[in-house]
């Protein structure tokens, strides 16, 4: 029953907050669950256990006790259609929903390039956030000009497939000195 009247007073009582309801990928959004049961048990904060939908998709993005979390968009929210993140509170066999305001994630590219050198080779990866439409691996720009049937095919790469991960990986061995 809904909202708790009284007569079931383990049944969380749940709100969820958001600390913005515009952002953009990359950017932190810090998300407080605000918790109680009514019976006001000794054992709530520790016992208690917090789901945490961050998009609304009905998937538990996160498990933990912790009532403040701190969350990065990788990806924008669909047009005209902000996140609705949810909060589920689990205590005592019995849950409690809690929803935040629409959070709206604008795109916004993030680059950021990782590497790790090992003697004279260099691997390199791209974990930029955002949505990128191309990307173009080049080691000399006179070579990577439009129309260069040779270099398109190595290096231009297609991202629609979400799974390439191995194309976002690549490696130049430079001579040796």
């Amino acid at each position: 029953m809904f909202p708790n009247d009284g007569t079931q007073p383990d049944i969380p009582i749940v709100t969820l907050k958001a600390s913005t309801i515009a952002t953009e990928v990359g950017q932190e959004v810090t998300f407080d669950v605000i918790s109680k049961v009514l019976s006001d048990r000794p054992d709530f904060a520790k016992s208690r256990v917090i789901h945490i939908d961050f998009d609304g998709d009905g998937n538990d993005d996160l498990v933990t006790k912790d009532d403040r979390i701190t969350y990065t968009y990788t990806t924008p929210s669909p047009v005209n259609q902000p996140y609705k993140p949810v909060a589920k509170v689990y205590y005592r066999d019995y849950m409690g929903i809690g929803e935040s305001a629409p959070i709206t994630v604008r795109n916004a590219v993030k680059p950021a390039l990782i590497y790790a050198s090992m003697g004279n080779t260099v691997l390199f990866k791209d974990v930029s956030l955002g949505t990128i439409i191309e990307r173009e691996i080049c080691r000399d720009v006179r070579q990577c000009e439009k129309g260069n049937q040779a270099y398109l095919d190595v290096a231009k790469l297609n991202l629609k497939d979400a799974n390439a991960t191995l194309k976002k990986t690549f490696k130049m061995t430079y001579p040796k000195a």
